[in-house]
């Protein structure tokens, strides 16, 4: 039993050694300008998003945004005019993309990959809105994080949040004189849980800002971690187990906490990092964070960390990553030069217990929602054996409209699927799910 224990923290260790970044491309442009890399979205193996910005003059930025499928990577080409000052970004899949501008403040919304946008709010009294991120659980429910501004100076954090894709926005003030909401510092795992970081930009402690019941209440600490802190705020989906970085340069600080950001511990330090991104993969003990100069990974709820071998040691800007499988992350770093670099990880990536992952006892079909919806649903499935799944959306004439899910295998568990409608007709849609011998249908209404 000792010799098979030892033999397979072997291949652990080995397979961590040789996990490595390669380069795959440089990003397309628009054959007339180059544009500056900010943020990569990866949303599986074959669709990944990058969004930048293109410089003209002291008047114009305009975003830029790529976009990869299984034909490689392809400028999009989209209809935001030039006062549109991209800032931050995010997607739930290849379709549903949102972005944060700056001057004016405000969120806009496309439905088609980023070809098409609209205005979903306006944010007044804002500096940058710094951040937005959408709940991987719950895609209905999104945050963004804006930094108030009152006489050209840093008053705070503004903290919005939508149920239901950003139709709607509610929003919450934090006045704090001489902060600024952190770039990077959000992170929100369900319909209760989120964080948030502002920094002191005199060089006072940092501010974290928290809540575990959707934004009923909220609660700020204090963190003492460096000049600019605290950076890429990430957290286990336990809730409870959370990093983020404190810098003052050239010194960086990993701090951790266990009980849900109200005690935090430096685990690492390191210089010349100037954090960039970090990545906790949901559902893992796997963590990636990146600076201009170095990717590190932990491979154990962020306690130890090492640098990762292949990527670039200058330019870095952002990187993101997903689990593909039982066993494998993929990832993807761009640098702010437009070079793409990709990792096939498959060193011991460890699912973790948590208390809300459900192991159904019976099959069972939920209603969407919301209901009625426009233009994406939410398709929610328990599959307590390991079944072949297929998932298909008829009219009431009964033809087929699409198939969301087709003889896929999954194992037990709670799933759930996205449908995005924007190209159909309001009316009544029938959903219908077969796993192995259990058939359910439903109801559903798009409204346009």
């Amino acid at each position: 039993m000792k010799i098979l224990f030892f033999l397979f923290l072997h291949m652990l260790l080995t397979a961590a050694a040789i996990s490595q970044w390669t380069y795959e491309t440089n990003l397309p442009n628009d054959s007339t300008h180059v544009p500056l890399i900010w943020q990569v979205r990866v949303i599986d193996s074959s669709v990944s998003f990058v969004f930048g910005t293109v410089h003209i003059n002291e008047n114009q930025d305009y975003p830029y945004f790529a976009k990869r499928n299984t034909s490689g990577w392809q400028y999009v080409n989209t209809d935001l005019n030039l006062s549109v000052r991209g800032y931050s970004f995010t997607a739930i899949d290849s379709l549903n993309i949102w972005l944060g501008s700056v001057h004016p403040d405000n969120i806009y919304y496309s439905s088609n990959g980023g070809m098409n946008w609209i205005l979903q709010k306006h944010v007044a009294d804002t500096g940058h809105i710094v951040g937005l991120e959408f709940s991987k659980q719950h895609p209905n429910i999104g945050y963004a994080l804006a930094t108030l501004a009152f006489n050209g100076f840093w008053n705070g954090a503004r903290i919005l949040k939508t149920t239901n894709y950003g139709l709607n926005w509610s929003s919450w003030d934090f006045e704090f004189y001489a902060y600024a909401a952190e770039d990077n510092s959000i992170c929100v795992i369900d319909s209760n849980y989120a964080w948030f970081g502002a920094s002191n930009v005199l060089g006072g402690p940092g501010k974290i800002i928290m809540t575990s019941n959707g934004g009923l209440n909220w609660n700020v600490t204090d963190i003492n971690a460096g000049y600019f802190s605290p950076f890429t705020i990430q957290f286990s989906d336990d809730k409870k187990t959370g990093l983020f970085v404190g810098e003052t340069p050239p010194t960086s600080w990993f701090y951790r906490t266990t009980n849900s950001g109200q005690n935090w511990n430096i685990v690492y330090t390191t210089t010349n990092y100037y954090s960039k991104t970090m990545r906790w993969i949901p559902g893992t003990t796997n963590v990636y964070g990146n600076s201009e100069f170095v990717i590190v990974r932990s491979i154990n709820n962020g306690f130890t960390w090492s640098t990762m071998t292949g990527a670039p040691n200058s330019n870095l800007i952002s990187i993101d990553a997903v689990r593909i499988n039982e066993g494998t992350i993929y990832a993807l770093a761009v640098t702010s030069n437009r070079s793409v670099y990709k990792l096939i990880d498959t060193a011991r990536v460890i699912a973790i217990e948590n208390s809300e992952i459900i192991i159904p006892v019976v099959f069972n079909l939920y209603q969407n929602y919301p209901n009625p919806f426009n233009p994406v649903t939410t398709i929610k499935y328990d599959i307590p054996k390991t079944s072949n799944v297929t998932i298909v959306v008829y009219d009431l004439l009964g033809r087929e409209v699409t198939r969301l899910i087709n003889n896929e295998l999954k194992n037990s568990g709670r799933y759930a699927i996205n449908w995005n409608a924007n190209n159909y007709a309001s009316g009544v849609y029938i959903y219908r799910i077969k796993a192995g011998d259990y058939i359910s249908v439903k109801k559903m209404v798009l409204v346009k």
